[in-house]
């Protein structure tokens, strides 16, 4: 393992920003107003929302427990979809900061998950500070939470497990981990699961700075 030091954050249950852009069409409160209408509509193919049923088997309400609206949409862990052996791609384009930032940024993020981790049942594990607190975290990449956008991360924590999360793809309410990851942080994390996780932004190079082996 290895041991880099995270600047100071809260933790916060996951929500994503839909008023800036990056954010996935399903999490357009003015199209789907209602995320427990439906799962998927005619008029949108391809288009997923929690659904009925999610709604009954969570005991979720937009009134009480599930943010949905113009700015904030709760999101939850919604199993894997993303290797992150896979190259360098942002799904809809819309970066942190250039194309050729991200692109730096996620080779090196690669790199380091791929070679520079302890290998845990699928997982690439590495040893974080944050907070002043110790704990082993599965590098991964795939959706955004809060404001993100490809090139941004994030710390994902489920219970006593957590995720250092590199954005490559939209916000979205079905936050997907790596391949590895998902299962790391949750046993049952393939999908249909009632989990929002808490979630906080981190500085991607904070995982290489004052790096040392222990």
């Amino acid at each position: 393992f290895r041991t880099a030091f995270v600047g100071v954050h809260a933790f916060l249950p996951c929500t994503l920003r839909t008023d800036i852009p990056g954010a996935d069409i399903a999490d357009d409160a003015g199209k789907f107003p209602d995320p427990f209408a439906f799962y998927t509509n005619p008029k949108y193919p391809g288009v997923t929302l929690p659904g009925p049923q999610r709604r009954d088997k969570c005991g979720w309400s937009t009134t009480s427990n599930f943010e949905w609206n113009a700015t904030d949409n709760t999101c939850i862990l919604n199993g894997q979809g993303y290797p992150i052996t896979q190259g360098p791609s942002c799904s809809n384009s819309v970066y942190k900061t250039n194309v050729s930032d991200f692109t730096a940024a996620y080779l090196k993020w690669q790199a380091f998950a791929l070679h520079n981790t302890a290998l845990v049942d699928g997982a690439h594990v590495a040893e974080f500070e944050v907070d002043g607190q110790q704990i082993k975290a599965a590098m991964s990449i795939g959706h955004g939470v809060l404001d993100g956008k490809c090139g941004s991360c994030f710390l994902i924590k489920q219970g006593d497990r957590y995720v250092a999360q590199l954005q490559t793809d939209v916000r979205a309410w079905s936050l997907e981990l790596s391949t590895g990851a998902n299962l790391w942080l949750a046993s049952d994390n393939v999908g249909g699961t009632c989990y929002v996780p808490e979630v906080k932004p981190m500085s991607c190079d904070a995982v290489y700075g004052a790096l040392r082996v222990v």
